[in-house]
Formats: C-alpha cells, sequence, structure tokens
C-alpha cells in the first residue's frame, strides 16, 4: 500500500499502533517504504485536525475521533457502488415512468378520438 494522502497515513498508523494507540514514525515510515521526512506533513495535517499529537520526537497517540474519522479503502468501495446502484435506480425508474406516461397518453387519446 503506498500512501498518498492524510487517510492513507492514519490508516497506515492504527495498522501500526501498539495497544496504547501509539506508533513511531520510524516503524511506520520503514514498513511503508517512506522517510521520517516524508511522514511529516501528514503529521502536521493530522495534527492539526486533532487526530493525533506527538508524543516525542519519534512517536505519536491517536485519538478516537482520528480512528472514527479514518475510512477504510474497503469503505470508500461500497460507499461508490451505493452511490452508483442509487443513480441506476433513478434511471431505472425515470425511464419506466416515461413508458408508462407515453402508454396512458396514447390510450387516452385512442379512447376520445383526439
Amino acid at each position: 500500500m503506498k500512501i498518498t494522502n492524510d487517510n492513507d497515513f492514519l490508516g497506515a498508523a492504527i495498522k501500526l499502533a501498539n495497544e496504547y494507540d501509539d506508533c513511531t514514525i520510524t516503524k511506520l515510515a520503514k514498513e511503508y517504504g517512506m522517510t521520517t521526512n516524508d511522514c511529516l506533513p501528514f503529521i502536521k495535517s493530522l495534527e492539526s485536525q486533532n487526530y493525533i499529537a506527538m508524543n516525542g520526537s519519534d512517536s505519536f497517540h491517536i485519538f478516537p475521533q482520528g480512528k472514527a474519522a479514518y475510512v477504510s479503502p474497503a469503505k470508500k468501495k461500497a460507499k461508490s457502488v451505493f452511490k452508483l446502484s442509487v443513480s441506476l435506480l433513478k434511471y431505472v425508474v425515470s425511464y419506466i415512468l416515461g413508458i408508462i406516461s407515453g402508454l396512458v397518453i396514447a390510450y387516452f387519446t385512442h379512447k376520445f378520438g383526439w
């Protein structure tokens, strides 16, 4: 997995965190093929959102709201499938209603001889 945004970084940190929800930057960087300097923008961004807090120079704590804010790839996929199915359902319903309205108009036109 390649870390490209804050959500990916947060997910990686949650995965590598210990039982106290603490994660070391060097461990995370080594695991995902990054340098500690590559991690700094993500850390600063997540700190500003109050999702994590630095414990020292090499570790940080993940707050519960940080864990709650993480959106896993499976959740993203499920959300996009749901959006697709809703839009498809809207299209099917509007198509069927269009056919029904055409049939109703044809029936009344024939019945009343318009």
